[in-house]
């Protein structure tokens, strides 16, 4: 199954995973727990690479966590490999 939130351009660093997290929720209140392990993950080096792309709580950011992940993580034919992104950035209001 795959999987995708976002953290809207302008999102406070320091609430960057809180909205993530909530985004999650919404968005897959029944995950399978493949998706659930991934996200999880995610979360954790979301909270790792913050102090490294925006170290100031009120600094603005912008993001997307993204997966996809296969029954036991097992490749299946016809559908895509298990994989999980994670992309992160400064954001400066104009």
């Amino acid at each position: 199954m795959s999987w995708s939130v976002s953290i809207p351009a302008g999102t406070l660093a320091g609430e960057a995973a809180n909205v993530a997290e909530r985004a999650f929720q919404a968005a897959y209140p029944e995950p399978t727990a493949e998706v659930q392990e991934q996200f999880d993950h995610a979360l954790e080096a979301l909270g790792v690479l913050l102090p490294v792309v925006q170290p100031d709580p009120a600094g603005l950011v912008s993001g997307n966590l993204n997966g996809h992940a296969n029954p036991e993580h097992q490749p299946q034919v016809g559908w895509a490999n298990d994989m999980v992104g994670l992309s992160l950035a400064q954001f400066t209001a104009a």
